[in-house]
């Protein structure tokens, strides 16, 4: 894909700046995005972990060939 430099008219119509912080606010956002994401995934693999040590422990305390209601 080509990128097109608009430098010039940004610069003519005076929005250079504002184009400028439009960028490092959009950078932001995705980098908060990807930490929020990276966040989110280690407490689903914390929930997980809970509830397989909850699964563990549980058959620890079942009898064996009871026949549950699985």
């Amino acid at each position: 894909m080509t990128q097109i430099n608009y430098s010039a008219d940004l610069a003519a119509m005076g929005l250079s700046a504002l184009v400028t912080k439009a960028n490092a606010l959009t950078q932001e956002i995705e980098q908060l995005m990807q930490q929020r994401q990276t966040e989110g995934a280690a407490y689903m693999q914390q929930d997980f972990n809970k509830v397989e040590a909850q699964y563990q422990q549980s058959r620890k305390h079942k009898p064996s060939g009871d026949g549950g209601d699985y």
